[in-house]
Formats: C-alpha cells, sequence, structure tokens
C-alpha cells in the first residue's frame, strides 16, 4: 500500500524563611545585652538550583513512522528543542530524561502541567493540509507527561494538569526521577492530507520541600 507522505511536525519545549533573634540576659545587678543579631535559614536558593535535568539523560523511542530529529537540550531546569515528526495515525514519540535532586531536601511531586492545550496549523508551503483536515488530526493527538505514578494529559481541548498530594512521589536526596512526555496520533484517526504544525505546550513539572 502506497504511504501518504504528509507529516505533522511537532517541536517541545519542556520544561522545581529569615529567622531575626535578639536575646537579653540580666544577672543580679550587671545588665548583659545582645542586640542587632540576627540568622537566616534560607534553603530557597539552595532547593531550586539543585533539583534539576540529569546532564545526558535524555532518551527517545518511537512507534510506527513516527521521527524524533532532535531530542533537545538539557539545561538545569530546561529541556528545549526536541523536534518530533508525525506521519501516519498510530504513530508515538516517547522522550524520556532524569531530574536530580543535589539539595540537602527531599523533593516531593506537587503538580504536573501544560501551559495551555495543543493547537494545530497548516505549514506554509504547497503542501499544506487543508483547514478541515489541520482540525481533525489536531484532535487526534495527545501529549502526556509522566512522572512516576502520577500524570498529567492535554489534547486539542483542554490543557493538563495534575495536582499530587502525599509523600509517596518523591525524589530523595541525591536521588534521580525519570521525566517522560509521549506525543501520540491516534490509531484509526484521519490522516493528514498535507503538511501540518503541531504547537506543543510548555510541560511544567513542579517540586516542593513539603
Amino acid at each position: 500500500m502506497e504511504k501518504n507522505n504528509s507529516k505533522i511536525v511537532a517541536v517541545v519545549a519542556l520544561v522545581v524563611a529569615v529567622v531575626a533573634l535578639s536575646v537579653g540576659f540580666a544577672t543580679f545587678s550587671a545588665t548583659l545585652t545582645i542586640t542587632n543579631t540576627s540568622a537566616a535559614i534560607n534553603p530557597t536558593n539552595t532547593f531550586t538550583t539543585n533539583v534539576k535535568y540529569a546532564a545526558n539523560s535524555v532518551s527517545c523511542t518511537t512507534t510506527g513512522d513516527a521521527v524524533v530529529s532532535n531530542s533537545g537540550t538539557l539545561t538545569d531546569t530546561a529541556w528545549n528543542g526536541v523536534a518530533i515528526t508525525l506521519k501516519t495515525p498510530g504513530d508515538k514519540a516517547t522522550c524520556t530524561a532524569n531530574i536530580s535532586n543535589l539539595s540537602s531536601f527531599v523533593a516531593y511531586l506537587r503538580e504536573i502541567n501544560t501551559a495551555t492545550a495543543l493547537s494545530c496549523s497548516a505549514l506554509a508551503g504547497s503542501n499544506a493540509a487543508s483547514a478541515a483536515n489541520v482540525t481533525a488530526v489536531c484532535n487526534a493527538l495527545s501529549l502526556v507527561v509522566t512522572v512516576g505514578t502520577d500524570s498529567a494529559t492535554a489534547t486539542a481541548s483542554a490543557a493538563g494538569s495534575a495536582v499530587v498530594s502525599g509523600t509517596t512521589n518523591k525524589i530523595a536526596t541525591s536521588g534521580t526521577q525519570a521525566v517522560k512526555f509521549e506525543l501520540t496520533y491516534a490509531a484509526g484517526s484521519q490522516p493528514a492530507d498535507g503538511d501540518i504544525t503541531v504547537n506543543v505546550p510548555q510541560m511544567n513539572v513542579i517540586y516542593k520541600t513539603a
């Protein structure tokens, strides 16, 4: 059977207190004072800069005719520039990276979300898909972001969001945890009749100390 040469192109960006002390001490008639003393404990900077992507930890796999032409770049808390091409219904691309906790605190997963829903447009050029086809194909796409046992799913009709409670989904000090996203073109859906650009939203994985 001759394959349709149309394609769907997606570029993905994926994107972790002050205490004042004043002490007065008195004994008999002699008074000793300690003033203008403060102590600060500020874990924020340590935590936010040390829960980050592990270098060179990206791996991608594909199903069907899907192609990952660029697995992106990891820079501390950002994963940018993943480039995926889907060609036929049933295609799927899965990419995984590791998050490291180099802080002295346990990092608890508290939220997974996407900034917006998925959106699509005809790729400019002589082989651009028709407007109706763009809508049909976009409705057949899903983006799932998974961390541990929790996940959030974005579609063309809704952004993905999952609020996480409890203490089981976490990264221990010096530990790592995988974050995975899957972009799927549903099997049995309408094939693309031309080239389509998929606007994949920013994906956010949020950790906190409690």
